[in-house]
């Protein structure tokens, strides 16, 4: 299996490095489930991490995948500007191996439109791995999650933006701290999306990108621990 090391200069003396391992983003119709294939085999240990929305339904959006069960939701999330539906961040720490993939399903309450991205990492600390998050809404061409608190050089940052309505195009990979992020999914539209950085410096984190054109869009930026790195 074919590991990507993130674009940024981890700092010196990590014990394992942290790698993109698969990515994908997804949007459907108005659905009460619908189920997302990592195909590629998963390692023991991965983090499984994305940024799900449910629109046009009430309470929050569900999911788990067919290996580890549910999954973790962090604490901040969004709703879309009309004040409709859910958007989150969840993940899974320390997943269990499938050397056939994991299918991922995210479920709604009653049928809804879904969308989102979800990523596979490896070299990522198993037990409390998110170490800080920002996120943010707005309508224009700049997406910017806002700022995470200090984040420890030589963590994984994970961004992601959804849209309410398409902007036509894949977005372009913004920046954090000086270091430009790497694109790892988009659907074509570009109404979901997903890109990461390895922290350089130690400093807060944004989550940015560029649409081609002004829409509503809905930003995350997460920063995970890296197996041998402090918290703080």
């Amino acid at each position: 299996m074919l590991l990507s090391t993130l674009s940024g200069a981890p700092a010196s003396g990590a014990s394992t490095s942290v790698s993109f391992v698969q990515g994908t983003a997804f949007s459907t119709a108005k659905v009460t489930s619908t189920t997302v294939s990592m195909s590629k085999p998963v390692s023991a240990g991965d983090l499984l991490v994305g940024w799900f929305a449910q629109y046009a339904v009430s309470g929050n959006v569900q999911v788990s995948d067919s290996v580890n069960g549910a999954w973790t939701r962090a604490p901040s999330s969004e709703q879309f500007s009309n004040g409709q539906g859910d958007i989150a961040l969840y993940y899974l720490a320390g997943s269990k191996a499938a050397a056939g993939g994991i299918k991922i399903t995210v479920s709604a309450a009653t049928a809804a439109y879904l969308q989102g991205t979800v990523a596979e990492y490896s070299g990522i600390a198993a037990t409390g791995p998110l170490v800080g998050m920002a996120v943010a809404r707005a309508s224009s061409s700049a997406v910017n999650s806002g700022a995470t608190s200090s984040v420890p050089a030589g963590q994984l940052v994970y961004a992601a933006e959804v849209t309410g309505v398409s902007p036509g195009a894949v977005p372009t990979p913004g920046s954090s701290a000086g270091l430009t992020y790497t694109e790892r999914a988009s659907t074509s539209s570009g109404s979901a999306f997903e890109e990461d950085i390895t922290s350089g410096a130690a400093g807060a984190q944004a989550g940015t990108a560029t649409l081609v054109k002004s829409t509503d869009w809905y930003a995350v930026v997460a920063a995970f621990t890296q197996i041998g790195r402090a918290h703080v």
